[in-house]
């Protein structure tokens, strides 16, 4: 259950600190005084979508944290949750602390027991804990779209298990019938295919990928097309160092130097530089040899030198052609490989497709008749327990019925469309529910379906947010005595505007706009018995008040009061 919910500048609520408390919680206030905001602030916690326009004007950003005390149950399912996500939060004394962070960069924080997690993440997590059933809820309900999720919501297990499977049987005779077209057109240009294929592998198969090092290529190619500069500048190297043609040249002058070097030594004992100039000497020569070897073994052949460039072209032309570089052509030469083996195999594997095939489509028939047949016997449990509800919530004269109709198209969830049919007047034929249900009979349906829900999800709190819409008088006292057997084992949060439904309250809480300092900020407070008294009178007679309305208002509590105690008491 949620014991506190505390609010830092969301919309109009400076601050606020909520403590709430087993049974129901109903919250009145004014229109626009801020109920929403706390319904608000609560979706955030369970990873609904931020909005910037949310944060106050106090700060620049909102925050939101809520306690929840969690039963064993629910700490056993949160930690195979935590575990399934890779998740590493503990739960000490069953307490789970939520919070969400919002700033108008855009940006939400959410934590979990002090760890960071992102929004889809908590949602997952917050629908075991908490539901908040609101208007949206009624569209969910009432949109032929969503029946048939909402009926297989109700089954257990083992029938979701067969939901997966046939999802991925679905999703194998997609890709299986798809694999058999590409097959046929194989088939079909069978020649045409095949040398295509053998084409495109040789052009690859040509270049030596795996040895082929670019860069390399790439300099050989600049070598060859700069071979007479460079021949050039050997030749005037070799002249330089050792010319016939001249009296000065590189290994002239090295042996005068050497040989003047020697003279000075022998006169002057003091001075060692022979020996240093001999290794420099030596370096020179080793660097001539060099030269000289390099320019021995240039050999221009034009032939080589247009392979290259061959080589060069085709390269390019190849990575340009299928967006892809060198590493990626080397594995999309093995892919065109895999390829031409299917395609000069692809009548054989025409026939093996064909009965993978078959034998997928007749796996989905039998698990999809299976699981239509489990529908319709989980359809007929459920109209018994709504229709039970629909009676408590005095909708008397109510026939509900589920409607599975096998439609043998195969889809992801079966063969099956669902319609929710009602009839809320004796002798009226069926229709579907949302063209019949006012919107009185679409909030008291939405209830039964919640309450119906909740007992077989276990989930311990539960948010209504104005579920008195479209109702009023002895609807309105029902649906209070509903919420009262829905209490009994869980913990209820609800807006109301009606004092036939507020009356019920174990915890009441109202909800101010006041004007501080020329600012508007919501103010929520717990009521004490007499608050209790004039909250309910004002939701009787709005600014009326007055002793009739008083006693009015204490007579409805006390019959309130011995409602709840005689429904808990034959409950327990």
């Amino acid at each position: 259950m949620l014991l506190e919910l505390y609010i830092k500048n969301l919309a109009i609520v400076e601050e606020a600190r909520i403590s709430f408390a087993e049974g129901i919680n109903i919250l009145t206030g004014e229109t626009a005084s801020g109920k929403s905001i706390i319904i608000s602030a609560i979706t955030l916690l369970c990873g609904a979508r931020s909005n910037i326009s949310l944060i106050g004007r106090y700060l620049d950003s909102a925050f939101i944290e809520g306690v929840f005390s969690l039963s064993d149950f629910e700490v056993d399912i949160l930690r195979k949750k935590f575990l399934d996500l890779n998740l590493d939060i503990s739960i000490e004394d069953n307490l789970l602390i939520v919070s969400r962070n919002l700033n108008k960069n855009g940006r939400s924080l959410s934590k979990i027991n002090n760890r960071n997690i992102n929004n889809s993440t908590l949602c997952q997590i917050m629908l075991n804990i908490l539901n908040v059933c609101g208007q949206h809820d009624s569209y969910t309900l009432f949109n032929r779209n969503n029946f048939v999720d909402v009926l297989d919501s109700f089954s257990d297990e083992s029938f979701k298990i067969k939901l997966k499977k046939i999802e991925y049987l679905y999703d194998s005779i997609k890709k299986t019938t798809l694999k058999l077209k590409n097959i046929k057109k194989a088939c079909d240009n069978f020649e045409e295919n095949i040398l295509e294929l053998e084409n495109q592998i040789l052009e690859l198969e040509s270049l030596e990928l795996e040895k082929l090092d670019e860069e390399k290529l790439e300099n050989e190619i600049e070598k060859y097309s700069n071979s007479k500069n460079i021949i050039k500048s050997c030749v005037n190297l070799k002249e330089l160092f050792n010319s016939e043609i001249s009296d000065v040249n590189l290994f002239t002058l090295l042996s005068d130097i050497s040989k003047n070097l020697t003279e000075i030594e022998n006169d002057d004992k003091n001075f060692k530089l022979s020996e240093e100039f001999e290794g420099i000497s030596f370096e020179i020569n080793d660097i001539f040899e060099k030269i000289e070897n390099y320019y021995n073994g240039i050999y221009i052949d034009e032939e080589t030198f247009l392979n290259l460039q061959e080589k060069f072209n085709l390269l390019n032309d190849l990575k340009k052609r299928y967006r892809k570089n060198k590493d990626e052509l080397i594995k999309y030469k093995d892919v065109l490989t895999d390829r031409l083996i299917t395609v000069k195999n692809s009548k054989d594997f025409l026939e093996e497709t064909k009965s993978t095939l078959k034998k997928l489509k007749t796996d989905y028939i039998h698990l999809a008749t299976e699981i239509s047949s489990l529908r319709k016997k989980k359809a007929l449990e459920l109209e018994k327990m709504i229709e039970k509800e629909l009676l408590d919530l005095d909708l008397k004269n109510s026939t509900f019925k589920i409607n599975v109709i096998s439609n043998n198209k195969i889809t992801k969830i079966g063969f099956d469309d669902v319609d929710f049919l009602i009839s809320t007047n004796k002798g009226e034929e069926l229709k579907e529910i949302s063209k019949v249900a006012s919107g009185g009979e679409m909030s008291r349906i939405m209830l039964g379906f919640k309450k119906v829900l909740s007992e077989k999800d276990k989930i311990q709190t539960l948010i209504f947010d104005e579920i008195d819409t479209g109702i009023s008088g002895i609807t309105a006292q029902v649906v209070g005595k509903k919420l009262v057997e829905i209490s009994n084992n869980r913990q209820l949060i609800v807006i109301s505007h009606l004092p036939q439904i507020a009356i019920f309250s174990d915890r009441h809480f109202i909800i101010k706009k006041e004007i501080l300092e020329n600012k508007t900020v919501s103010k929520i407070n717990i009521a004490n018995k007499e608050d209790k008294v004039l909250e309910i009178s004002r939701l009787i007679s709005g600014s009326n008040i007055n002793e009739i309305t008083l006693k009015q208002s204490c007579e409805m509590i006390k019959w309130a009061d011995s409602v709840k105690e005689k429904l808990r008491c034959t409950k327990k």
